[in-house]
C-alpha cells in the first residue's frame, strides 16, 4: 500500500520544483512551514529516495581563462572551449535520456500522489506500520522489527563508522 504524502511534503516538493536552488529558510517563508520542519521533511524525502539529487546545470559560456583575462589568444582558450563543448554534449545526452531539463518541469505535486516504498532489508512494499532506523543523517525504513534488527546486524560496522563521523562533525 503506497504511503500518502503529507501537506508539508507536497509544499516542499512544489517549492523545489519551481527553483531547486532555494534555501530551506526561503522554502519555509514561502510555505509557512517552520525551517526545522522543512529541513526534516526534505531529509526524509531524500532518505526515501524521492529526491535523488540536487545538481547544478552549469552555463560554461560564462567561464573564461582567468590567467589571460578572458582573452582568446592561445591554446588555453581552446582548452576551455573544448571543455564547454564536451559539457554541453554530455548535458544534451543526459537531458535527452531523461527527458527532464529544469525548464521542462511543468508538474505539480498534489494529495493524489503517494509513495511506493520498499523495506530497506527485504524489499517488501511497506504498508501499515513502518519501522524506522535513524543514524547520522540517514533514515532507513523497514516492514518489521526483525528486518530492522537484521539490517543493523549486517551493516553495524558501517552504521557505527558513519554515526561516529557524524557526531565528530557536529561537535
Amino acid at each position: 500500500m503506497p504511503i500518502k504524502l503529507r501537506d508539508t511534503d507536497i509544499a516542499v516538493l512544489n517549492a523545489l520544483l519551481k527553483d531547486g536552488r532555494k534555501s530551506l529558510r526561503q522554502i519555509s517563508y514561502e510555505t509557512g512551514i517552520s525551517t526545522p520542519t522543512v529541513k526534516n521533511r526534505f531529509n526524509r524525502l531524500v532518505n526515501l529516495g524521492v529526491i535523488k539529487s540536487i545538481s547544478p546545470i552549469l552555463d560554461l559560456s560564462k567561464m573564461v581563462d582567468y590567467a589571460h583575462g578572458g582573452k582568446s589568444k592561445n591554446d588555453r582558450s581552446t582548452y576551455i572551449t573544448n571543455i564547454r563543448t564536451e559539457y554541453e554534449q554530455q548535458h544534451q545526452q543526459l537531458s535527452s535520456r531523461k527527458k527532464q531539463h529544469r525548464k521542462d518541469f511543468d508538474i505539480e505535486i498534489d494529495k493524489r500522489m503517494a509513495l511506493n516504498i520498499k523495506c530497506d532489508y527485504c524489499k517488501t512494499p511497506l504498508a501499515g506500520k513502518i519501522y524506522l532506523l535513524k543514524f547520522a543523517n540517514f533514515e532507513r525504513f523497514f516492514c518489521c522489527n526483525p528486518c530492522k534488527v537484521a539490517y543493523k546486524k549486517k551493516y553495524s560496522g558501517r552504521i557505527n563508522a558513519m554515526s561516529k563521523t557524524h557526531s565528530e562533525i557536529k561537535c
